[in-house]
């Protein structure tokens, strides 16, 4: 414990305290010491180096010997220990060693992916997280992906499944390769697929491994972009909405919002809006 004045810039004499053996006596010891001090000072009295006891009954402490500097504590070299002289060099040769630390990593994740703050530390706070996303933004940059729309599935649907599973992305890293986030990315930007579905891929990719795109194959996800399907689809909704058609029809041409609904709804959200809402033009024009 040492106590200053306020305003005095040199600090006071140093006093240790001995003999505590509970968390609630090194407090009371503490205060009785503070205020002890606080009161010589301020009678004028000069607080001297030294070494105090704790009597926990008396609840104060005594003074058991002073220590004037330190000779008083007895120091001496240890012999099998010989002096260390580490140079300025050495020094800085071990730090140039040192790997990538997890505020640095943050830091150019933000200035390289244009990544704001949150993301940049959720990312970094595990390597093998940090490792895997780089490997992911690298495969997605190639296909014309941005490294924040990779950080956002990564941060978002890829965290909640490993949540989900109990695994790291050390874990899944072999079966979910960090190349199939831009894959799926890719897919949902060039609108191969619905972001509806593109949760669907992404979870069925995560859990059995399969690319992406095989996914989509095999469980016909792909967007329902025109052609004869669409156009069937199209005039079933205008068969089963007479009043939707009648609306459309007399000027308010809103009420085909209504009707892209119902293709939406029957294609299972597959369907690409505008390509269902040009296909119910095409075939209200013929009514």
């Amino acid at each position: 414990v040492s106590v200053r004045p306020v305003g005095q810039k040199e600090y006071g004499a140093k006093v240790e305290i001995k003999n505590m053996n509970s968390f609630r006596a090194v407090e009371r010891a503490l205060t009785y010491e503070i205020q002890r001090q606080i009161k010589a000072l301020d009678a004028g009295e000069l607080i001297r180096q030294s070494t105090r006891g704790w009597d926990e009954d008396r609840g104060v402490t005594v003074e058991q010997r002073l220590k004037e500097g330190s000779e008083d504590y007895r120091y001496f070299p240890e012999p099998d220990l010989p002096p260390l002289v580490l140079s300025d060099e050495w020094i800085a040769a071990r730090g140039a060693e040192l790997p990538e630390l997890p505020h640095e990593r943050s830091a150019r994740f933000v200035a390289a992916y244009g990544l704001n703050a949150n993301d940049a530390d959720v990312l970094t706070v595990d390597r093998a997280d940090s490792e895997y996303f780089e490997q992911a933004v690298a495969a997605a940059q190639a296909q014309g992906v941005a490294a924040r729309d990779v950080a956002n599935w990564v941060t978002g649907e890829l965290f909640r499944l490993t949540k989900d599973t109990g695994e790291s992305l050390a874990d899944i890293h072999e079966r979910f390769r960090p190349a199939y986030v831009g894959e799926l990315i890719a897919l949902l930007a060039n609108g191969t697929i619905t972001r509806t579905s593109a949760k669907e891929v992404f979870e069925a990719s995560f859990r059995d491994g399969s690319a992406p795109s095989e996914v989509v194959r095999t469980r016909g996800l792909a967007v329902i972009g025109g052609g004869d399907a669409l156009a069937a689809m199209a005039r079933e909704a205008i068969a089963s909405n007479p009043k939707s058609v009648a609306d459309y029809k007399s000027g308010k041409t809103v009420a085909i919002k209504f009707l892209v609904g119902q293709v939406m709804k029957a294609s299972k959200g597959q369907a690409n809006p505008q390509a269902a809402q040009t296909a119910l033009e095409d075939e209200l024009a013929k009514v």
